[in-house]
């Protein structure tokens, strides 16, 4: 088996970053294609008060905190489960995040908080 050429190890080296750059560019197309669907969604009205209240009891989230983290004034999390109110689109995003932000900040402290 030949051995490889410095000129052929530089090539698989750029071979190989391209294809990571392919992987990236692939995962933010995902990415953006998720964020025009939630925005789509969002502007229509789809928005469910009990799936908000659900995915953050299931997260063990409460109170002035999700208003605070979500960067809304109290009792803003309160009306946005109870229906009164809607979540304005950047406040919904941080909603969405919020139970996986705090998941890999906790994990194995022992919150509960599992593969959220």
């Amino acid at each position: 088996m030949p051995t490889p050429t410095r000129f052929r190890a530089a090539g698989d080296r750029a071979a190989a970053r391209l294809r990571k750059r392919a992987e990236w560019a692939a995962v933010a197309a995902q990415r953006r294609a998720a964020h025009d669907r939630a925005y789509e969604q969002w502007i229509t009205g789809a928005l469910v008060p009990y799936r908000i209240t659900r995915a953050l009891d299931a997260a063990e989230l409460y109170g002035p905190d999700v208003d605070i983290a979500c960067g809304a004034r109290e009792p803003a999390y309160g009306d946005w489960e109870a229906g009164t109110r809607y979540p304005l689109f950047e406040q919904l995003l941080a909603l969405t995040l919020l139970p996986r932000v705090l998941a890999a900040s906790h994990r194995g402290a022992g919150i509960g908080l599992g593969g959220v």
